[in-house]
Order: structure tokens, then sequence, then C-alpha cells
């Protein structure tokens, strides 16, 4: 089993669209940024996903891609 973990890329934008996601959000609400508890910044991040539409949920995250992997099944 532990073979088969370690075959797993730590990081994969192309088969997880979450991964980009996250990755833009950190930039937004963590880069270069203190805040007084982690609290806080859990609630930034929130308030960024939730200011999103679902236009640039899809768009951002790449589901709307030609190359997107799983678009035969969206």
């Amino acid at each position: 089993m532990r073979d088969c973990l370690d075959r797993v890329p730590k990081r994969s934008p192309n088969l997880n669209p979450m991964d980009t996601l996250w990755g833009q959000g950190k930039d937004v609400v963590s880069a270069n940024k203190q805040y007084a508890t982690i609290d806080e910044q859990v609630d930034r991040f929130l308030d960024l996903l939730e200011g999103l539409s679902i236009w640039d949920t899809f768009q951002t995250t790449g589901l709307l891609s030609k190359g997107f992997w799983l678009r035969s099944v969206l």
C-alpha cells in the first residue's frame, strides 16, 4: 500500500481541479499576511470562496476547459 501512495503526486492540478482553487486562495488570503488567529484566516478564506460565482469557480478550477480529464462525465 505504501508503494502506491509514493507514486501519487503531491500536487496534481490536472487531476484535481481544487488544487488550483486552493492555490489561488492561499495567494490571496495567506501570502505575506499574518492573522491574529487561525479562525480569522479561515473566515477570510471562506469569504473568498463564498464570494465566487459558480461560473468563476468552474473557470478557476479548469472544469470548463476542453482538456479537463473528467469533462465527458460532467
